[in-house]
């Protein structure tokens, strides 16, 4: 049984990465949809196949912005959530 991947978001950086001019504009966008499917508590489920159909993208492209996302410091995510 695969485990789905549990995104958090950091909101308290939101501003900062959403109106960071080094950050290009798919990351920007991959970040505001994790946030449309995160909760009150910043977190959220979606598998990488839905982000990468939301946005157009492939799931390889998907775990590299998600990588990037999270070196700078605005995801990280938990494998196998229950």
């Amino acid at each position: 049984m695969k485990r789905d991947i549990e995104y958090r978001i950091r909101f308290e950086g939101l501003r900062q990465a959403v109106r960071d001019p080094s950050l290009k504009p798919t990351p920007k966008s991959l970040l505001v949809n994790l946030l449309l499917y995160a909760g009150t508590n910043g977190k959220c489920f979606p598998s990488e196949e839905q982000l990468a159909k939301d946005a157009g993208l492939s799931s390889r492209q998907i775990r590299s912005i998600i990588v990037t996302l999270k070196k700078r410091g605005w995801v990280d995510w938990e494998k196998g959530h229950e």
